[in-house]
């Protein structure tokens, strides 16, 4: 009994401390991964509506060290201008994926 108890013990503190050191260690999402990873989902979302004629990344900031903004704008073939954030940060607290997405669009 007392074997298992202290196997489970080790078990539960080995999760614990495995958790901590794995989110510590991952680095900041540095400009240039993001930037890249925002480009390929405007590229992507100009090629699924075919109403954008021009689009372009203007400039971003750092929103944590793991996020960065974006500020994006499209041209549609009418004339009327489309206005987003687009975000690029880690899929999740355990891994090293860049996801993009759009936010707050706006056509005017």
């Amino acid at each position: 009994m007392r074997k298992l108890l202290a196997t489970s013990l080790l078990g539960v503190a080995l999760l614990l401390g495995g958790a901590s050191t794995a989110t510590a260690a991952r680095p900041p999402l540095d400009h240039a991964a993001a930037l890249a990873n925002a480009e390929q989902a405007a590229r992507q979302l100009a090629r699924q509506d075919r109403r954008i004629t021009d689009w372009e990344i203007a400039r971003g900031f750092r929103f944590t060290s793991t996020k960065w903004v974006f500020a994006w704008w499209a041209q549609l073939g009418d004339g009327r201008i489309c206005t987003a954030q687009l975000v690029s940060r880690y899929r999740n607290s355990r891994q090293r994926k860049v996801v993009s997405y759009f936010r707050s669009q706006d056509c005017s």
